[in-house]
């Protein structure tokens, strides 16, 4: 079994453990389906150079379906899987459209163009909304903002790591910084 199949067997397992666990926050949790659905039709459909085209083109309608519903149920949104479904419109529309200047950007690193985007999520909500980078509406406004600038710190110093990074592969460069990003998020949200 290749590092690929494992991450999205791992995704797919938290994606059913959580709903099972939780059924009743099945909204935040859809969160994960662009994700998972890009990393599944990938691996399903071969892993070629087609497949990958086609994932993104998938996952980028799935991530759209699914902030749309969130936006309209006014679900405050996890940020970290904001971007990462920006991640995938973007890559979907650039291969649906043939975007050059796009499949160049994603086709120079593994990871680059992934935290690049959870970074811009995590600038504009930090700067922008009450809820900042950590979505946590139950928090002071400092709380918010602190923790906002320490995630969004965590990203930055996951971007420069997943750039160092690219040449050790996939699990170093982008699946290794995203779990410890995440880490980070749930410890910032139970600690402050």
């Amino acid at each position: 079994m290749n590092l690929f199949t494992m991450l999205s067997v791992g995704v797919a397992t938290y994606f059913v453990i959580s709903l099972i666990k939780k059924p009743k926050q099945w909204l935040a949790r859809i969160m994960l389906l662009p994700l998972l659905g890009f990393m599944l039709y990938v691996r399903f459909a071969g892993m070629t150079l087609k497949a990958w085209e086609n994932g993104f083109i998938f996952g980028g309608f799935l991530a759209l379906a699914v902030t749309l519903i969130l936006l309209q149920k006014k679900v405050i949104m996890d940020r970290i899987m904001l971007g990462v479904n920006l991640f995938l419109c973007i890559g979907g529309l650039g291969f649906l459209f043939n975007l050059k200047t796009i499949l160049k950007w994603y086709g120079m690193t593994k990871g680059g163009p992934f935290f690049s985007c959870i970074a811009a999520v995590g600038l504009l909500s930090t700067l922008f909304t009450k809820a900042g980078f950590l979505g946590a509406s139950n928090k002071t406004k400092e709380a918010v903002r602190y923790g906002s600038f320490l995630l969004l710190a965590a990203t930055v110093v996951a971007l420069i790591w997943s750039l160092q990074m690219d040449a050790s592969g996939l699990l170093w460069a982008v699946a290794v910084p995203f779990f410890v990003l995440k880490m980070i998020q749930r410890q910032l949200e139970r600690n402050l």
